[in-house]
């Protein structure tokens, strides 16, 4: 992905936040990369602060678990970034104009969930759309490869919101003795 400032071709990409449109911007691949870094960092922290509050051992394990390919995925794109553009990835959030319509640490579980399953649609819609507009074919995979995890972590939390609703006391059951199967 050779993406060397002086050679950046702009695409025009659509923003969505919050399951609105915010604009539709000329972007460079490196702008995409600084706001899949911010959506990543921030991904990894909401996962993190809700693994906190939930006493239930398999719960928790799923959140931190998403907490840490979030993180993870926050390290690849910097690296991306840092490699292709020689320069320091910015410590700088995108999303940081934007505070998000939700008081994680206050809102009741599901909210936060639903927020959750709202920001990776909106994650799976950015990676896919701009893996449509990429020439480069490893570039292209690279977002079409994150798009299919983001997906993933929208189907794991819209499953766990389906318990969450019909077993509201789920996520504070910390003894899970007696049961023979959880998950898929």
């Amino acid at each position: 992905m050779a993406l060397q400032k002086k050679n950046l071709k702009k695409f025009w990409i659509d923003l969505t936040f919050r399951g609105e449109k915010l604009a539709k911007k000329k972007l460079t691949a490196l702008d995409v990369l600084t706001i899949a870094i911010g959506r990543e960092r921030d991904s990894a922290l909401l996962y993190k602060k809700l693994s906190a509050r939930v006493k239930n051992p398999l719960i928790r394990k799923k959140l931190k678990s998403l907490s840490k390919e979030e993180a993870e995925h926050e390290r690849l794109l910097t690296g991306i970034y840092e490699k292709e553009s020689g320069e320091k990835a910015p410590k700088k959030k995108a999303s940081a104009k934007a505070k998000p319509d939700i008081d994680i640490d206050k809102a009741e579980l599901v909210e936060v969930i639903e927020y959750a399953i709202k920001k990776e649609k909106a994650a799976f819609r950015f990676y896919r759309n701009y893996a449509k507009l990429i020439k480069d074919q490893s570039g292209r995979f690279m977002f079409e490869y994150l798009s299919t995890f983001e997906k993933g972590h929208q189907v794991l939390l819209e499953e766990e919101l389906k318990i969450l609703k019909r077993y509201p006391k789920w996520a504070e059951n910390e003894n899970l003795s007696g049961l023979t199967h959880v998950g898929p």
